[in-house]
């Protein structure tokens, strides 16, 4: 299942860009905070960069381009820039202790998961009866099937959404807010849920993979 494994990695190459990419200079922490969120419903890497914590962003423009160069993983960032779109969030409080400070943010935005989950069921079903008929794909045949079966995806699942209030981390380096703790629950709002889905689609074939 070396492919299923590929597209595991697709996912979590995809998630460490929101986790790495850091956030853009402002005075106060709620103004980095909607900085990075308005960033991310444009899937504006460069942007959101200048809001994170300079010392997580080293590895941002290399996945970057990883991520924008194949073909894979474009049509997956294509269906993540369209859903980030939809996300709504409205900033409850700011308290600040010092040179750290929690922003807490109530998130309305797209759950990708059951989007997620049947893309990786039928390409796995794809692959079995490729498989069991002898053949096998090459790269190129399937990088044409999962674009292919995220393409149909996008059009059959239906929109779902989440609610959470997220309590966000940050800290001021030289009179300027970042971003500082980039929480499971941030980064699910910002990639729809790609997060949480990927962690269960992982345990499953964990779960799955005979003992040896």
């Amino acid at each position: 299942m070396c492919k299923t494994k590929r597209l595991s990695s697709v996912l979590i190459a995809l998630i460490l860009v929101f986790c790495l990419a850091g956030c853009g200079s402002s005075s106060k922490p709620a103004d980095t905070v909607k900085g990075f969120l308005d960033s991310a419903k444009t899937m504006d890497f460069t942007k959101m960069s200048t809001y994170i914590n300079p010392s997580n962003s080293s590895k941002v423009n290399d996945m970057n381009t990883k991520i924008t160069s194949d073909s894979v993983e474009k049509n997956l960032l294509d269906y993540l820039k369209t859903q980030s779109s939809k996300m709504t969030y409205e900033i409850k409080s700011s308290n600040i202790s010092g040179n750290s400070a929690t922003v807490t943010v109530n998130c309305k935005y797209i759950d990708g998961s059951p989007f997620l989950k049947e893309v990786v069921a039928e390409y796995v079903k794809e692959a079995f009866a490729s498989a069991f008929s002898g053949s096998q794909n090459t790269d190129e045949q399937t990088n044409t099937l999962l674009k292919n079966i995220i393409g149909e995806k996008q059009k059959s699942v239906t929109d779902t959404y989440k609610e959470s209030s997220i309590d966000i981390k940050c800290v001021k380096i030289n009179n300027i807010w970042y971003i500082d703790s980039f929480e499971d629950s941030l980064a699910n709002a910002v990639t729809s849920n790609f997060l949480e889905a990927g962690k269960e689609i992982a345990s499953a074939f964990s779960n799955t993979t005979p003992n040896k």
